[in-house]
């Protein structure tokens, strides 16, 4: 499970029980770390793989209340790909759970 909470922090987390019961966490950012992480990401975006196409109805979560912060403007009026879209293509290019870990650990500690 790949989260940004609205702190700005992202995690991946391992999930049991088809989702239900939540594992250990295999990656934490901070939030400086992340948007470091977003701006390697975006340098690199035409690399990485598409998102899967929805199949049912797509519902934009970053109106209302949400798009009067800071952050949710960052994200959702740059005109940037969000951090979380690039975060799971990244993911979508692992092989298991420790390449995805490694994959973050050398996005992290890449220059801008």
């Amino acid at each position: 499970m790949l989260s940004i909470v609205p702190s700005g922090r992202f995690a991946v987390g391992r999930l049991h029980l088809r989702g239900f019961v939540p594992g250990r966490q295999l990656v934490r950012a901070f939030p400086i770390e992340a948007e470091h992480m977003a701006q390697v990401l975006t340098r690199a975006a035409d690399r990485l793989p598409r998102l899967p196409v929805a199949t049912g109805q797509h519902r934009e979560e970053c109106g209302g209340q949400a798009a009067d912060t800071a952050a949710a403007r960052h994200i959702c009026r740059d005109g940037r790909e969000r951090p979380l879209s690039l975060f799971t293509r990244l993911a979508l290019s692992a092989t298991d759970a420790d390449d995805l870990a490694r994959r973050y650990e050398r996005v992290r500690n890449q220059p801008v």
